[in-house]
């Protein structure tokens, strides 16, 4: 808007559209947006252009939109809750992301970067138990990343000490970690990953490698990197730390494979 808009403008401020001009824009939960706000920017996109409150001139926009929903649009469109000609000017390229819940390797790197925001606005070091993450991994996640984030939050709180454990967390995450063995990760951390110090780099290569099918063959560390999306150098200080800590040698295993395909010389 421009200085003296309205009662309160008392200096000219540049909204979002402007801000972003000539880069990239993010417009979170655009699914919840009101009509009228959809309309709003539906003729930013077209007209590629916008002008501020009490302004006279245009400015001409230059901005790559990305948009993001937890909604399924199609439906909200069928339902008069959300513009079809919006959502057709948006759905230039749709990538679904997979709920928490199919991605469960995902979480260790995820709480390392929770606790790493987290200590370094309250300058601590807070970690987390073996315990406390497989309570976690245990965990169904309806509410996804952004309830997780919350849990991490609360938990963090709550700690007393330097690392935050079962107790520390809410209701439901200590009704889950006390059922039995039921999860597809249940019962992967044993004395030994307990005693040691992993990083979140190490638990997903970890938790990935143990819960592969023991019939078929061991991937390939291109395949695991990609899917791991991690470098080779942390793949493979991963992989030594794991044998190291007799936890899990792959590269033992590889050659195993190797030696049991070609057959073993008389």
């Amino acid at each position: 808007y421009e200085k003296g808009a309205f009662t309160g403008a008392v200096v000219r401020h540049a909204g979002l559209f402007e801000q972003a001009n000539g880069s990239t824009l993010f417009l979170d939960e655009i699914g919840d947006l009101t009509l009228t706000m959809q309309a709003k920017i539906l003729r930013a996109l077209q007209e590629k252009e916008i002008r501020r409150i009490g302004g006279k001139e245009t400015i001409k926009l230059d901005v790559r939109i990305l948009a993001a929903t937890n909604k399924k649009l199609e439906e909200e469109i069928a339902r008069g809750r959300f513009r079809q000609d919006l959502y057709y000017r948006l759905n230039v390229i749709a990538f679904t992301i997979p709920p928490l819940n199919e991605r469960m390797t995902d979480i260790p790197l995820l709480v390392e970067h929770f606790l790493r925001k987290l200590n370094e606005e309250n300058d601590k070091k807070i970690g987390i138990s073996p315990q406390g993450l497989q309570a976690l991994m245990d965990y169904s996640w309806p509410g996804n990343i952004r309830q997780l984030e919350s849990v991490i939050e609360r938990s963090y709180i709550m700690c007393d000490g330097d690392t935050i454990d079962v107790e520390h967390m809410p209701e439901e995450i200590k009704q889950g970690a006390s059922l039995p063995d039921t999860s597809a990760v249940s019962g992967l951390i044993n004395d030994s990953l307990i005693d040691a110090k992993l990083t979140a780099s190490e638990y997903r290569l970890y938790l990935y490698l143990v819960k592969l099918d023991s019939t078929a063959p061991l991937p390939d560390p291109k395949t695991i990197i990609e899917r791991l999306d991690i470098n080779r150098d942390t793949f493979f200080t991963a992989v030594a730390r794991l044998a190291e800590l007799g936890l899990y040698d792959y590269r033992q295993r590889r050659e195993a494979e190797k030696i049991s395909r070609a057959g073993v010389p008389k």
